[in-house]
């Protein structure tokens, strides 16, 4: 498999694969840039601190990272995004409102509090009302109230 091939894997939304090939592409030696790429590198790597370094470059892997299967890596990926603000996150943060881990949603409401979008709130309001989790619900009702500074 050339290096090429490898950096495009990087890419791919199976994590298992991701990880493979950033693990061959460690062993050739090889080297993130501070580029879109080297994003993903990160991301495989869980190095998130690296991906909000990286700031608007690491949006899409971090939103690929909500897809993961476990949800240690779900949750920094929303972490990470509600550090970076930056508004692409915002709608498939709101689809992971619907995680079936309670740790995640509570995250999510976080982030989506953190990154300031108002078109947040009536989904954050849905998950304070009916969430089968208390911490979750009150989480996503500090995160509304939160969001009501940036009303008009």
């Amino acid at each position: 498999m050339d290096i090429n091939s490898l950096i495009l894997a990087l890419q791919n939304k199976d994590s298992y694969i991701r990880k493979n090939a950033a693990q061959i592409l460690i062993q050739h030696g090889w080297q993130p840039k501070q580029d879109r790429i080297g994003a993903y590198f990160h991301m495989t790597q869980q190095n998130w601190q690296q991906c909000v370094k990286l700031g608007i470059l690491a949006v899409k892997p971090l939103i690929l990272a909500l897809q993961d299967e476990a949800s240690d890596v779900r949750q920094a990926a929303a972490t990470a995004l509600g550090e970076i603000g930056d508004q692409r996150a915002v709608a498939p943060l709101i689809m992971a409102l619907q995680d079936k881990q309670p740790n995640v949603r509570c995250t999510v409401s976080i982030a989506l509090a953190t990154i300031g979008n108002p078109d947040a709130i009536k989904s954050l309001l849905h998950v304070a009302i009916v969430d089968s989790d208390a911490n979750v619900r009150q989480t996503a009702q500090a995160a509304c109230h939160a969001l009501l500074h940036y009303v008009k």
